[in-house]
């Protein structure tokens, strides 16, 4: 035998109990986690360790143990429904994606239930966690194209009259919603309004439905009738970039005009009285808004309006809905609008 045969041969017997030992041991198989079945009937076990053990390992299951754990808060006796809505909330708040979706429209179904405990207990769930919803929804309807607006101006009238009475600012204090938009870049269509329904707590805010949206209006008008406090405003492709405020008549005067917008651009100010657009005549606001269907973004447009007892007309051209804002602007000391973040 050559000296390389030698060596070789040697290499392999010292090889072989390795290799060995790896066939025979391999890697140890893990064990199985219960089915999610079994987790849910030791719900009702009569030793605590062993439902907290069940309760936790569903929790940490997630969206696999969705389905059932609703099933089961329809079906089940009292103690595991109950136990099981709880476990659906606790994936609810523990998770952003998909199983965090999942508890919160099962919690939601289970709302509609016809069980009064179960009933309660999801209402319950999802009221006590408003804020997360609000903040997965709202996150939903931007990602979708939609735009929420916050009321800035009561948090920082909040703030000025606390330091007025000496007081510590509410830095904290929560904003509120204002207006949701709907519009042209809305790309969620009527089965995305949905996330316009997780905002349930919250009251007194303007939807504009814009269109081109791709919504219809019987869709938003069932919307409108699930959320107390909605209101719908509907607009053309067109906008003026003007808010509107009567003070003693019913006249088309303007009350503040949209930093940056069509008016702003064109010279038009608060106090303007405006009487016609091109040939027709207008003689309340809510003419306006119906003309201004009739144009596109990017038209051009005579004003005719009535300015300190004079009239003018000046040409505008028409812009979208992009830059307007419902929310009033914050100003500074000076009168200065403050741009928004």
């Amino acid at each position: 035998m050559t000296r390389f045969r030698r060596q070789l041969a040697i290499l392999c017997l010292a090889c072989c109990p390795l290799v060995c030992d790896l066939s025979v041991r391999g890697d140890e198989p893990s064990t199985p986690a219960p089915p999610v079945e079994m987790l849910i009937d030791q719900l009702n076990d009569p030793a605590f360790e062993m439902r907290s053990t069940a309760e936790e390992a569903l929790v940490q299951r997630g969206a696999d143990a969705v389905g059932a754990l609703a099933e089961a808060a329809r079906n089940r006796g009292p103690e595991v429904a109950l136990r099981a809505v709880f476990i659906l909330e606790r994936i609810f708040q523990r998770n952003e994606g998909p199983a965090g979706d999942a508890a919160e429209l099962a919690l939601e179904s289970l709302e509609r239930s016809e069980r009064a405990p179960i009933v309660d207990a999801a209402t319950r769930a999802l009221s006590g966690n408003h804020a997360i919803r609000e903040r997965r929804a709202v996150a939903a309807i931007r990602k979708l194209g939609g735009r929420v607006e916050y009321d800035e101006d009561l948090r920082a009238n909040a703030m000025i009259e606390n330091l007025v009475r000496d007081r510590v600012a509410m830095g904290d204090r929560p904003q509120q919603i204002r207006t949701i938009w709907i519009t042209k870049e809305w790309s969620g269509g009527e089965e995305g309004l949905r996330h316009l329904r997780r905002l349930s707590h919250v009251g007194d805010v303007s939807l504009y439905h814009i269109a081109g949206s791709g919504v219809s209006r019987e869709a938003v008008e069932a919307l409108a009738a699930d959320l107390q406090g909605l209101q719908v405003v509907r607009r053309g492709n067109a906008s003026l970039g003007i808010t509107h405020m009567p003070i003693g008549t019913n006249a088309c005067r303007v009350s503040d005009v949209v930093n940056g917008g069509a008016a702003e651009k064109a010279g038009i100010i608060p106090g303007d009285i405006i009487i016609g657009i091109d040939e027709t005549p207008i003689e309340k606001f809510d003419d306006l808004v119906s003309e201004l269907k009739n144009y596109e973004p990017g038209q051009e447009a005579d004003l005719r309006l009535i300015r300190n007892g004079q009239l003018k007309t000046i040409q505008v051209e028409l812009g979208g809905w992009d830059n307007v804002s419902a929310v009033r602007a914050r100003r500074d000391p000076f009168g200065n609008p403050i741009p928004r973040k």
